[in-house]
């Protein structure tokens, strides 16, 4: 996912990235690399296997496996900065990073939105998520959790471990309960960044937008709307207005630089919200303001901000995730749609959308409206995705009783905090670290973080360090 990802955690990525990279063709020096061969489909209906990139630490010491997000993004190119970055974080173990199915070198290959711009929220173009369909044909339903699972313990046992701790972020969390769920003799610790509980995405992010209202007014508490008015109030009367008439308009990104058409509705309200509250907090000050302008006819504030947030985000996931694989895991492993699973018919799927956001009162999407709800990006992609059979995922479950560190930022929409104390009741040992006024993928990169890790790692509490914890903005 660009920002925001359940998905795709950019700022940890550019971390990542800018601390130095494995090469696609050399082993980064110190490390080991291998790749680990996995049946394509474990059923063997499908022949083929898949070659997993896989790096690691040498050594034999407790491993910990760290998981990206998205679903999508591959991280075996970032080992070096990954490794580099986290080892501080969890003296005496042993990291690792993969390409999951489907991922980095081992990408699934959907040019029609692989380059699109997109986000879990941003709605693609038509045509564009039945023409990666089509393309993947049947093998669209070989790259769901249910398979990623499976290979991770592939991984453990070509590692030489008996058992692994998990750092998860974002959809990485989901992946991590999976693993534990499915392997808990396996498991020896789990770090949940960003999570996606086990039920998985919720179909009109209702949990989001009410959260939109909390970190909105926090934001203003920090001084940046004198003189606005109230924010939610504000947003919502944008997003009416919006909705009975798109907010259009060409504006270039700064001084000097070409522009572009910018059309914003709800659903894209929405889109760029989560995406400045979770990684951009100078971009996220400036909304109230670009928000009580075009409410007042000047809306170009605005639209420049989206544009602005739009090719930010664009620019690392065109590389960083593949959107193939992304489609595939998110419209496969959510159950939960309106109208079921990947394997429910197309036909009948718009009627049970509506029919299902007709049954939420109108005061959960606040300050959005059902119209957002039901004209988000991932139910619209999911919406659009083949009938494809799929094994369904397992009904949520309790956690195994290993230890448990459950991370979330309270600005945090992609993933809100709400999501976080859920999985969290479903372990008997999970501490659950919450980041005030911080984003998506806030563990460890959030400087306040970084002791309360290490804590957990050498088995101690992770207290409270980031209680007064504010953002720079700018």
């Amino acid at each position: 996912m660009r920002r925001p990802s359940l998905i795709l955690p950019l700022l940890t990525l550019a971390l990542f990235v800018s601390a130095g990279s494995a090469s696609a063709a050399q082993c980064p020096e110190g490390l080991v690399c291998q790749d680990v061969t996995v049946p394509l489909d474990r059923t063997g209906e499908v022949p083929g296997t898949i070659d997993l990139p896989v790096v690691a630490e040498p050594g034999n010491g407790p491993l910990l496996l760290f998981l990206g997000g998205g679903p999508g993004q591959g991280m075996a190119d970032q080992a070096t900065g990954v490794i580099n970055y986290l080892g501080p974080l969890a003296p005496g173990r042993r990291l690792a990073v993969l390409d999951q199915r489907g991922t980095g070198r081992v990408a699934l290959r959907c040019p029609s939105i692989q380059f699109a711009a997109l986000s879990d929220l941003t709605v693609p173009k038509p045509g564009s998520i039945e023409a990666c369909g089509r393309k993947l044909g049947q093998t669209r339903g070989l790259y769901t959790t249910t398979a990623t699972v499976d290979d991770l313990d592939a991984v453990r046992e070509a590692l030489g471990a008996e058992k692994m701790a998990i750092w998860g972020v974002s959809y990485g969390t989901y992946v991590a309960e999976r693993y534990a769920r499915a392997y808990p003799d396996q498991t020896s610790g789990l770090l949940l960044d960003s999570v996606v509980t086990q039920k998985n995405v919720e179909p009109f992010f209702t949990a989001g937008m009410k959260r939109s209202r909390v970190t909105l007014r926090q934001l203003c508490g920090m001084g940046v709307c004198r003189g606005l008015g109230d924010p939610v109030t504000n947003l919502s009367r944008l997003v009416r207005r919006s909705n009975n008439r798109w907010i259009t308009g060409r504006v270039s990104p700064e001084p000097g630089k070409p522009r572009a058409k910018v059309r914003l509705n709800g659903a894209a309200l929405y889109d760029m919200l989560v995406g400045l509250s979770s990684f951009d907090p100078p971009g996220f000050a400036r909304f109230p303001k670009a928000v009580h302008q075009a409410l007042k006819g000047s809306p170009a504030p605005l639209l420049r901000l989206a544009l602005q947030t739009r090719q930010a985000g664009a620019t690392s996931s065109y590389e960083s995730l593949s959107w193939g694989a992304h489609t595939a895991a998110l419209c496969g492993d959510v159950n939960t749609w309106p109208w079921g699973g990947a394997d429910a018919p197309l036909a009948g799927r718009k009627a049970k959308v509506l029919a299902a956001a007709r049954r939420i009162p109108a005061r959960k999407f606040l300050p959005f409206d059902r119209q957002t709800g039901m004209g988000n990006g991932a139910l619209v992609t999911c919406q659009r995705w083949q009938q494809t059979a799929v094994e369904p995922p397992p009904e949520p479950g309790p956690l195994p009783a290993v230890p448990t560190l459950v991370v979330a930022g309270g600005w945090d929409l992609s993933t809100p905090l709400v999501e976080a104390r859920r999985e969290a009741r479903r372990s008997p040992t999970a501490k659950l670290f919450v980041i005030p006024r911080a984003g998506h993928s806030s563990a460890g990169i959030v400087q306040c973080s970084r002791p309360a890790i290490r804590r957990f790692f050498t088995g101690k509490p992770p207290g409270t360090p980031c209680t007064g914890h504010k953002p720079d903005l700018g």
